[in-house]
């Protein structure tokens, strides 16, 4: 059996609650002025959604017997893995379209990841009064234009990859 098939229905599973709850919560807050929780449980279920892909590279990796699984953490390492097992695989077609395309939920998704991943941006400045410097420092993710829509759009999305490629996957 397969142990990243699990954690990736565990991740997936985890996604459709937090959006469940969000979504419910974001309904209740009529005037919308908690921002910050709608944005966490945005994040949360990014970071779920993210650890679900790579989850799924390493699920692919195993099915095909390739070496150093853990180290799978992008469809190239993946690809790398499968070319020293001599394997080939049908799987990352789709995956290696998405990716190709900006606009992709795929693309969008990791985009967003590596965002709100990143440390927020600080900016120095001069204050002219006194001669200590003062650090603004903005967050990245508060300029965060997403919608619950989205996300569930991108769960959805990979919820039909998993159920597609799993099918051809398991039968050969």
């Amino acid at each position: 059996m397969n142990p990243y098939v699990a954690i990736v229905n565990q991740k997936i599973s985890l996604c459709k609650i937090l959006l469940s709850e969000g979504i419910s919560k974001n309904k209740l807050l009529e005037k919308k002025t908690d921002a910050q929780l709608e944005l966490a449980f945005m994040q949360s279920v990014i970071y779920q959604l993210e650890s679900a892909y790579i989850n799924y590279l390493k699920e692919i990796a195993f099915a095909h017997k390739c070496k150093d699984i853990e180290s799978v953490d992008s469809l190239k390492k993946l690809k790398v893995g499968l070319l020293s097992a001599n394997k080939s695989m049908a799987e990352s077609q789709e995956i290696e379209l998405l990716l190709g395309e900006q606009q992709s939920w795929l693309s969008q998704l990791l985009r967003e990841h590596k965002k709100i991943s990143l440390p927020p941006l600080t900016i120095s400045k001069k204050n002219n009064d006194h001669s200590i410097s003062l650090l603004e420092v903005k967050q990245l993710d508060d300029t965060m234009c997403l919608s619950f829509t989205d996300i569930e759009f991108w769960v959805k999305s990979f919820t039909e990859i998993l159920a597609r490629n799993r099918q051809l996957m398991y039968e050969c």
